[in-house]
């Protein structure tokens, strides 16, 4: 038997769409439940790209959000997300929201604490004039602005997954396409170390406007209040599926070249809206920050990886002689050679 059917929900391959049969239980609509989406350890590391996108976890203070990864559930998520508030002006600054049918009502800093995010930092939201100056160390080519900008237009790959990483799990965004000022502050934050704006209140304005329109994402924080306030998942409540932003993901979001199927991890670096190069991963002589002074890459710097990538081939390639030709013994020099 279907246990799910009596309840009116419908599962596809990522989300969930339907209202609980629970009485007790009111969601203000109806809308598709999505889990958010985590790194994936093994296509990081097979890319070259783990050490980089581990120090820009760490830099925003992300270590622990990032391993703790606890299911979400479809029920408790949409009830949690259509019923989040932020109310930053209460001192202190709260949220509330509903846990099935408790409601919860706390200090921005003790679900920052619960949910593993920081949350020093301005309330205030973040402008996009802001990051003028921090988007021009990101991409050179593009020039439609900072507000624009995309995570394919991110030239370092570890920068741009870390992007991906942003919009998908922390921030619980359904599409990855120009990259909105708290993006920017967290990626900022992750590169730099800085720390203007509170990840915390990002956050929670981002579950606020998430709850009146658009599909449902936020599972990861409506699991951790959860256990922290002892709510026991009810029985009905199935998980979501678990969803990784590996090599599917990544040709999804055109991290990856699906037309370059000879290369093992082909990686798109974009210039600008009509020139792009594909560059094989790993690739950390032409992805050094410390060299390039920056997260951006020059036609030149393309250039010269790719020349001395064909010197290095070239001396590794063995000399072929014939084994049956032997060796010149006395040659002879006609007058005048």
């Amino acid at each position: 038997m279907n246990i799910f059917r009596k309840f009116g929900s419908k599962k596809n391959s990522k989300g969930v769409i339907g209202e609980s049969s629970d009485s007790d239980l009111h969601p203000r609509r109806l809308a598709e439940v999505r889990p958010c989406e985590w790194p994936h350890t093994p296509f990081l590391e097979e890319a070259g790209i783990l050490q980089e996108f581990t120090q820009y976890a760490a830099n925003a203070g992300l270590t622990d959000f990032i391993a703790d990864e606890c299911d979400q559930h479809q029920i408790l998520t949409n009830i949690f997300v259509q019923s989040f508030t932020f109310l930053p002006r209460n001192n202190p600054p709260e949220v509330s929201f509903d846990l099935y049918a408790e409601n919860h009502q706390i200090p921005l800093t003790e679900f920052c604490d619960i949910c593993m995010i920081p949350s020093d930092g301005s309330l205030a939201e973040p402008r996009p004039t802001e990051f003028e100056a921090f988007y021009r160390t990101l991409t050179v080519g593009d020039e439609r602005g900072v507000s624009a900008i995309t995570a394919a237009g991110l030239h370092f790959p570890a920068v741009h997954y870390f992007a991906l990483f942003i919009a998908k799990c922390l921030l619980a965004r359904e599409k990855v396409g120009a990259l909105s000022s708290p993006d920017l502050a967290v990626l900022r934050r992750a590169l730099e170390g800085d720390n203007t704006y509170s990840l915390g209140a990002i956050v929670a304005r981002r579950l606020h406007i998430n709850k009146s329109k658009g599909k449902i994402h936020g599972g990861i924080f409506a699991t951790r209040l959860a256990a922290h306030f002892e709510v026991e998942i009810r029985p009905h409540d199935f998980p979501l599926t678990t969803v990784y932003l590996d090599r599917a993901a990544m040709d999804h979001h055109h991290f990856t070249d699906i037309e370059s199927p000879h290369i093992p991890i082909p990686y798109n670096l974009v210039s600008s809206m009509r020139t792009r190069d594909v560059i094989p991963l790993p690739a950390p002589a032409l992805f050094d920050s410390v060299a390039r002074g920056g997260y951006r890459i020059m036609p030149a710097d393309i250039i010269a990886y790719r020349n001395a990538q064909a010197a290095a081939e070239a001396e590794e390639e063995p000399q072929q002689w014939d084994e049956w030709m032997p060796a010149p013994q006395h040659p002879y020099y006609p007058p005048g050679y």
